[in-house]
């Protein structure tokens, strides 16, 4: 597998996610332990680990949030880090009823340094059981991120993984996630490596096609076309799309401006 080194890598993350914390992390080898958001964390009920391995040169949003009777999408872990290795999420355990329970939410995405395209972050869910009720079932979940710049349907793919545990636990489970990273250019609508008038027009065209219902769009070029990153495709972006290609045309270094 053709691994990329980012020379054209386009990501951006798209998590809505509460102020990062802080990285004050001890460190385990290469492990990076990050302080939990949550006020009330307690680190005796502690009963599993979320592993999430970033790759290099890239920036990564990391959130960790939970269900619970007290609501949806609470937020446990979140941070945004440039450095690659394996960070290291502690997790408490829960009974699973009505009353007492806990199901967790892990949401990643990335940025490249040269980015300039948004990309929809990977999501997982994650049950870790109550160690009172539960003696023997401290669980490790593993997500290890590669990156390559092979095209396909959709950005992420998964690969069969293993990874080094260090850890006695009777529930492991590894998943090594192919990140597709270099496959869409902000403005670049036809995906040819170039920003030109045809992009402003094939934007505009799906503006007309949108209306009535009737996309034609991949995945990779509604987030090209998206060029002021609002979700959605409207003339706003074929004539930001077309004035970038007039100031390249002038012999200008044009930005995108959000």
């Amino acid at each position: 597998m053709k691994i990329n080194k980012f020379a054209a890598l386009t990501m951006a993350a798209v998590i809505a996610a509460a102020p990062s914390a802080n990285i004050t992390a001890s460190a385990a080898g290469n492990d990076v332990f990050p302080e939990t958001v949550l006020s009330d964390f307690n680190v005796n009920d502690v009963n599993g680990r979320l592993r999430v391995t970033i790759p290099e040169e890239v920036t990564a949003y990391i959130s960790v949030t939970f269900d619970s009777p007290e609501g949806k999408d609470i937020p446990y872990y979140q941070l945004t880090t440039s450095e690659s290795g394996r960070y290291c999420f502690e997790l408490e355990g829960h009974e699973d009823n009505e009353d007492d329970y806990r199901h967790y939410n892990l949401y990643v995405s990335f940025r490249g340094e040269y980015s300039q395209a948004k990309m929809p972050p990977y999501s997982a869910k994650i049950d870790i059981d109550d160690k009172d009720f539960e003696p023997d079932s401290y669980a490790v979940y593993d997500y290890v991120f590669v990156t390559t710049d092979e095209k396909g349907k959709s950005f992420y793919g998964y690969a069969v993984g293993t990874a080094a545990d260090d850890i006695e636990c009777d529930v492991y489970d590894c998943k090594t996630i192919i990140a597709r990273v270099n496959h869409v250019i902000k403005g670049d609508v036809s995906g040819d490596g170039r920003v030109t008038v045809v992009d402003a027009s094939a934007a505009l065209q799906e503006c007309g096609r949108l209306a009535n219902n009737a996309s034609t769009f991949t995945e990779e070029k509604k987030i090209a076309a998206d060029v002021n990153e609002d979700n959605r495709l409207t003339n706003v972006d074929a004539t930001k799309i077309l004035k970038y290609c007039s100031e390249l045309a002038k012999g200008g270094k044009p930005a995108w401006k959000i």
